[in-house]
């Protein structure tokens, strides 16, 4: 996995109030921790990676997917939080951190339900959102 996009995509996600206003800085890779299940919350992930190259090597330009899962105990939460993401990123080109971002495209989204635990009282809405990221390295040459 790129740091470089990694470190961009939480810096970008930082900065939409729409989302931090609901998850403040609850962003984690793949799973929240259990301390965390009953607040609004982000996790992500960055799925097949590719780093395109030719003869002469990597030429700096990726493609990555990311999902994004926003957790919230209200429905209403949730969609406010992918929609303020979306608003944000969809469509995008631009300068995060030190990526050069060609092209950020939303491929979709789903929604699920994840109930409580045999004697508890709380269930969590989750929507997906999964992104497909162009990027360029700001140092190459591309």
């Amino acid at each position: 996995m790129s740091v470089e996009l990694e470190q961009a995509l939480l810096t970008t996600l930082r900065t939409i109030s729409g989302l931090t206003s609901f998850v403040a800085d609850r962003i984690y890779p793949d799973h929240r921790p259990q301390t965390s299940y009953n607040q609004a919350a982000v996790e992500y992930s960055i799925d097949d990676l590719t780093t395109p190259s030719d003869l002469a090597g990597a030429d700096g330009s990726g493609e990555a997917e990311v999902s994004l899962t926003f957790v919230a105990l209200d429905l209403l939460d949730c969609e406010s939080m992918a929609t303020a993401v979306r608003n944000a990123i969809n469509g995008t080109f631009g300068t995060w951190g030190d990526l050069q971002v060609d092209s950020v495209i939303c491929a979709g989204d789903s929604d699920s339900i994840e109930y409580a635990e045999a004697g508890a009282s709380l269930e969590t809405y989750q929507i997906t959102s999964t992104y497909s990221i162009l990027y360029q390295l700001g140092d190459s040459n591309g």
